[in-house]
Protein backbone atom coordinates (compact mmCIF):
# COMPACT_ATOMS: atom_id res chain seq x y z
CA UNK A 1 0.00 0.00 0.00
CA UNK A 2 2.64 2.40 0.62
CA UNK A 3 4.60 1.44 -2.35
CA UNK A 4 1.44 2.00 -4.71
CA UNK A 5 1.28 5.94 -2.80
CA UNK A 6 4.69 6.50 -3.44
CA UNK A 7 4.10 5.92 -6.88
CA UNK A 8 1.29 7.81 -7.31
CA UNK A 9 2.78 10.54 -5.58
CA UNK A 10 5.91 10.59 -7.93
CA UNK A 11 3.77 10.59 -11.01
CA UNK A 12 1.64 13.07 -9.87
CA UNK A 13 4.92 15.01 -8.99
CA UNK A 14 6.62 14.60 -12.56
CA UNK A 15 2.78 15.27 -14.44
CA UNK A 16 3.20 18.56 -12.15
CA UNK A 17 6.95 19.77 -13.15
CA UNK A 18 5.99 18.47 -16.95
CA UNK A 19 3.26 20.90 -17.20
CA UNK A 20 5.28 23.78 -14.89
CA UNK A 21 7.85 23.44 -17.45
CA UNK A 22 5.26 23.30 -20.70
CA UNK A 23 2.78 26.61 -19.58
CA UNK A 24 5.97 29.40 -19.17
CA UNK A 25 7.31 28.07 -22.65
CA UNK A 26 4.38 28.08 -24.48
CA UNK A 27 3.61 31.86 -23.34
CA UNK A 28 6.87 32.58 -24.82
CA UNK A 29 5.93 31.50 -28.39
CA UNK A 30 6.82 28.13 -27.94
CA UNK A 31 5.47 25.53 -30.12
CA UNK A 32 3.34 22.31 -28.73
CA UNK A 33 4.63 19.85 -25.89
CA UNK A 34 4.20 16.66 -27.56
CA UNK A 35 3.58 12.88 -25.91
CA UNK A 36 4.79 9.91 -27.72
CA UNK A 37 4.69 6.32 -26.63
CA UNK A 38 7.67 5.39 -24.49
CA UNK A 39 10.70 4.83 -25.87
CA UNK A 40 9.14 5.55 -29.66
CA UNK A 41 7.90 8.21 -31.86
CA UNK A 42 4.72 5.79 -32.14
CA UNK A 43 1.66 7.45 -30.95
CA UNK A 44 2.82 10.92 -30.51
CA UNK A 45 -0.39 13.69 -29.44
CA UNK A 46 -0.80 16.72 -27.40
CA UNK A 47 -1.75 14.74 -24.45
CA UNK A 48 0.24 12.76 -21.81
CA UNK A 49 -3.33 10.33 -22.02
CA UNK A 50 -3.25 9.59 -25.27
CA UNK A 51 -7.63 9.28 -24.97
CA UNK A 52 -7.75 12.99 -24.52
CA UNK A 53 -5.33 13.54 -27.14
CA UNK A 54 -7.43 16.13 -29.74
CA UNK A 55 -4.31 16.44 -32.13
CA UNK A 56 -1.62 13.86 -33.44
CA UNK A 57 1.91 13.78 -34.42
CA UNK A 58 4.34 12.62 -36.97
CA UNK A 59 8.05 12.29 -35.42
CA UNK A 60 11.48 11.58 -36.26
CA UNK A 61 14.75 12.30 -34.92
CA UNK A 62 16.73 10.56 -32.13
CA UNK A 63 14.68 9.12 -29.16
CA UNK A 64 15.13 10.74 -25.66
CA UNK A 65 16.94 13.58 -27.28
CA UNK A 66 16.26 16.07 -30.13
CA UNK A 67 13.53 15.37 -32.66
CA UNK A 68 11.45 16.99 -35.62
CA UNK A 69 7.55 16.43 -35.30
CA UNK A 70 4.72 17.65 -37.87
CA UNK A 71 1.08 18.47 -36.84
CA UNK A 72 -0.64 15.68 -38.85
CA UNK A 73 -4.09 17.61 -39.00
CA UNK A 74 -2.37 20.95 -40.81
CA UNK A 75 1.17 19.69 -41.61
CA UNK A 76 2.74 22.25 -39.45
CA UNK A 77 6.23 21.57 -38.70
CA UNK A 78 7.71 21.63 -35.65
CA UNK A 79 11.83 20.69 -36.45
CA UNK A 80 13.42 21.13 -33.12
CA UNK A 81 11.47 19.28 -30.13
CA UNK A 82 13.66 18.46 -27.01
CA UNK A 83 12.92 15.51 -24.87
CA UNK A 84 11.97 16.58 -21.51
CA UNK A 85 11.30 13.62 -19.43
CA UNK A 86 9.57 10.36 -18.94
CA UNK A 87 5.76 10.32 -17.54
CA UNK A 88 5.64 7.15 -16.22
CA UNK A 89 2.31 6.20 -14.97
CA UNK A 90 0.98 6.30 -18.95
CA UNK A 91 4.39 4.84 -20.54
CA UNK A 92 5.05 8.58 -22.53
CA UNK A 93 8.25 10.41 -23.18
CA UNK A 94 7.53 14.18 -23.40
CA UNK A 95 9.22 16.60 -25.98
CA UNK A 96 8.46 20.21 -26.19
CA UNK A 97 8.96 21.83 -29.35
CA UNK A 98 10.38 24.96 -29.96
CA UNK A 99 12.67 27.15 -32.43
CA UNK A 100 16.41 26.26 -32.88
CA UNK A 101 18.69 27.57 -30.33
CA UNK A 102 20.78 29.92 -32.49
CA UNK A 103 24.28 29.70 -32.44
CA UNK A 104 27.02 32.55 -32.73
CA UNK A 105 30.62 31.37 -33.43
Amino acid sequence: MKLTRLVLSASFVATTLIVALALPAAAQGFGPSVFCNGGTFDGCTDSYHPGSSEESFGCEGTVGDVAGCTKQSTTEIFPYCVFVGHEPSEDRDVYLCGPEPEYSP
